[in-house]
């Protein structure tokens, strides 16, 4: 996540009693820490302004500059997640650290992140969390949950826009998170999520259950999304899923990319890049030790001047299929891509 100068009083207005909670745990905090961060101090209620999930008077789509963020690499990116300061609840007693998430330099997300190691202290907080916020602002639309974690998803609109307040409680990154924002073009609901998951059918890989060697047309049917060309060389072309997309283990952006070879499809990547080199390793690394979890250690190890990765390799399903992850050297990228190998290529 890029750096970010963020005045944050602006998006927290408080009143003065607040103020001076807020000065006081700051000198607390310094007193602590021997530093000099501020700890703003606010209230679930100051997520939602009047008939929308907003931060205090700060509009969705705000740019960038509008809120007093400077962002790590404004213009480059279409999505971007920078971090704020630390925060602290007032009704959970919780601090935590926030984030603003921006499109194209427009406000699009906020979120509140605090890691605990713990999932019954995990648990303990998200029930506190929950029962507040549904005091505050009803019961949840959507309550959702599986290996990966748990989500409640409250929902609110006025004439303008759809927003959303998301509590969630992640067991692979061993967090809590509060998060709000906009359900307009870049629909929160709308985003296309994937996980390590998807890329299996029991050991044998593909991508959801979608067969191997079908067409661009029937691909393209059966994950309902629309596929763009990419590139094209020879008898081979490559396609981009036309979406957002993010990968649930990690939460971290990425693109989805379809390859046909002869008009038939053989291979589909999820494709990542970090512009920090020290949290691309540190995301690596850990979908690495998941792949491992799911599949036990790899045949291949693969390390050349491109890069460095793993390959998996299962033929349960009547197909000779391959699982690889690579994370490039000269590059913000990394791959975690399955395919079917053909006939004529087995050994």
């Amino acid at each position: 996540m890029g750096a970010c100068l963020l005045s944050f009083a602006s998006a927290c207005a408080q009143p003065p009693e607040r103020e001076q909670q807020a000065v006081d745990a700051a000198m607390q905090a310094g007193k602590e820490s021997d530093t000099d961060t501020e700890i703003a101090i606010f209230s679930l209620s100051d997520l939602k302004n009047e008939d929308v999930y907003q931060m205090a008077d700060v509009p969705w789509h705000s740019s960038s500059a509008d809120v007093g963020v400077l962002l790590e690499s404004e213009g480059e990116k279409e999505r971007e997640s920078c971090e704020l300061q630390e925060v602290e609840i007032s009704e959970l007693g919780m601090q935590m650290t926030a984030y603003a998430e921006f499109q194209n330099g427009d406000l699009i997300g906020l979120s509140f992140v605090k890691t605990e190691k713990n999932p019954d202290e995990r648990e303990k907080y998200c029930k506190q969390a929950a029962e507040a916020i549904t005091e505050l602002f009803g019961e949840a639309a959507e309550t959702t949950g599986d290996e990966y974690g748990d989500n409640i998803l409250w929902r609110a609109q006025d004439e303008k826009q759809k927003t959303f307040l998301k509590l969630a409680n992640e067991y692979v990154k061993e967090e809590i998170q509060i998060s709000i924002g906009t359900e307009n073009e870049a629909s929160f609901t709308e985003e296309l999520i994937i996980s390590l998951s998807d890329l299996k059918d029991g050991n044998y890989f593909r991508y959801k259950q979608i067969p191997w060697y079908i067409s661009e047309e029937d691909t393209q049917e059966l994950i309902d999304i629309e596929l763009e060309k990419r590139s094209e060389m020879g008898e081979i072309e490559n396609y981009e899923a036309d979406c957002s997309a993010k990968l649930l283990e990690t939460g971290t952006g990425v693109t989805l990319g379809f390859q046909f070879v002869k008009e038939s499809l053989q291979m589909v990547a999820v494709s990542a890049e970090v512009s920090d080199s020290a949290q691309k390793e540190q995301i690596y690394q850990q979908l690495v030790q998941l792949l491992r979890r799911m599949y036990g250690e790899p045949e291949q190890n693969l390390d050349n001047d491109i890069g460095e990765g793993y390959l998996w390799k299962d033929e349960s399903g009547g197909e000779k299929t391959i699982l690889e992850i690579m994370n490039y050297k000269d590059s913000d990228r990394m791959d975690i891509a399955v395919g079917v190998v053909p006939e004529d290529y087995r050994r």
